[in-house]
């Protein structure tokens, strides 16, 4: 949308066909045949004003006038992309863990270990070797990106704190880049770490 399109260019069927599946996943949107599923889709009350005006403005199930060409609809696009940053830009920088899942809060001195304290170990692992989740931190700090992830904290049973980012995402490729890029600066650490120079300068890569 930040490229200036060719005037009168029509809206090509794959760009509708993701819009609906994203005001589907953030509204609940179907199409005006389709039967209401038997679990109803919740919309999350940050948003739930808006979904009135989304479903009747950029919704191509829903919307009686959608744009026809790609200039009038990246005009609408970028209007609502300051809405939807506006919604973003009010939102807490740190939000309770109560608010958001109770069954973390009430986790303690379990016997689930510390996601990834695998990933640098050679030959068979012995689980009574790691850190088990001995609880949550109580705060949540929203990380303000694409994803719009969350950063939490686990408290382990050597006493160290573990900082992980929770992220949901509506395109399922970039969460896999992430994973892929992740992937690459572990090999690259691990290869630091196996010459004399670069493990005495303590060169990583984060």
């Amino acid at each position: 949308y930040r490229l200036a399109p060719q005037a009168g260019m029509e809206i090509a069927p794959s760009l509708r066909s993701a819009l609906e599946e994203v005001s589907k996943m953030c509204f609940g949107t179907l199409a005006t045949d389709t039967p209401p599923p038997q679990t109803p889709i919740r919309v999350a009350p940050s948003i739930a004003d808006l979904k009135e005006r989304f479903e009747a403005e950029l919704a191509p199930q829903t919307s009686t006038d959608f744009p026809a060409t790609v200039e009038a609809f990246v005009t609408r696009l970028r209007r609502w992309k300051n809405i939807f940053q506006r919604k973003v830009d009010d939102m807490p920088d740190i939000q309770l863990l109560e608010s958001m899942s109770r069954h973390l809060v009430e986790l303690r001195d379990s016997d689930i270990e510390v996601f990834g304290q695998y990933f640098d170990v050679d030959g068979e692992p012995s689980p009574a070797l790691f850190a088990k989740v001995r609880r949550v931190s109580s705060d949540v700090r929203v990380v303000r990106r694409h994803s719009g992830g969350r950063r939490l904290e686990l408290l382990g049973s050597d006493g160290r704190v573990y900082p992980f980012v929770l992220e949901t995402s509506v395109n399922a490729a970039s969460q896999r880049t992430e994973e892929r890029s992740a992937q690459l600066l572990r090999a690259v650490n691990r290869i630091l770490l196996k010459q004399p120079q670069s493990r005495s300068r303590r060169l990583l890569v984060e």
